[in-house]
């Protein structure tokens, strides 16, 4: 009668340490973005993510001073999603809007380990938006 409970047992345990074991070699996820302010002004800038089905996900607004960086970690529940199974990637775009004037957009395959990062006046861009992605 306890054989089935305990079989039920070791298969949970084995998934979830298979679950578990990239947080383990890779530490913790990385945040949904970054946005930096590298200007010498301070700035606006809204952040809009959409998914593969062009379906909003994410709409914030940031006043930004000079030399200012944030950023926005992933939400539990998209956590979850890119979880299960390891490795597991899907599509997002990001949208960027910089004193309601100038727009980026980028759009990669989102995972647990890697983020978009975004830089307002970059000293090495003509373009006053820079997106990129950052992978561990």
């Amino acid at each position: 009668m306890k054989k089935p409970y305990v079989f039920i047992a070791i298969v949970t345990a084995i998934a979830i340490c298979f679950a578990a074991m990239p947080f383990f070699f890779a530490g913790d996820t990385l945040p949904l973005f970054s946005v930096g302010n590298k200007d010498v002004i301070e700035h606006k800038v809204v952040i809009e993510m959409f998914d593969s089905t062009n379906k909003s996900l994410l709409k914030e607004a940031y006043e930004l001073i000079p030399d200012k960086y944030i950023s926005r970690s992933k939400p539990k529940w998209l956590l979850l999603k890119l979880s299960l199974p390891p490795g597991r990637t899907e599509e997002y775009t990001t949208k960027v809007t910089l004193e309601d004037n100038f727009t980026n957009q980028f759009q990669m395959d989102l995972g647990l380990w890697n983020s978009f990062d975004i830089i307002l006046y970059n000293y090495s861009s003509e373009y006053p938006i820079v997106i990129r992605q950052i992978t561990l």
